[in-house]
């Protein structure tokens, strides 16, 4: 499946348990309510699965919002299919 802002934005709301997040590209992981880092390593995971890229360490310690995150798996899928 390609990344699309919804898709990641119905992914966080999934894992967080809240349908009624109002998310968009330049929101802060950080910012969501009841945030803490193990829910970064849990969406990071289902977005890997779910577009079929895999993160580095770096590329993790990188991702601050939801674009991020975004912009981070369709350059995997990009590179992946060069």
């Amino acid at each position: 499946m390609r990344p699309s802002l919804s898709a990641i934005a119905s992914i966080i709301r999934h894992m967080l348990c809240d349908g009624s997040l109002a998310i968009t590209a330049d929101t802060q992981f950080a910012d969501l309510p009841g945030w803490d880092d193990m829910d970064l390593m849990r969406i990071v995971d289902e977005a890997e699965c779910h577009f079929d890229v895999q993160f580095n360490l770096t590329e993790f310690d990188r991702l601050a919002t939801v674009g991020d995150l975004l912009l981070a798996a369709v350059s995997k899928q990009v590179l992946a299919a060069a």
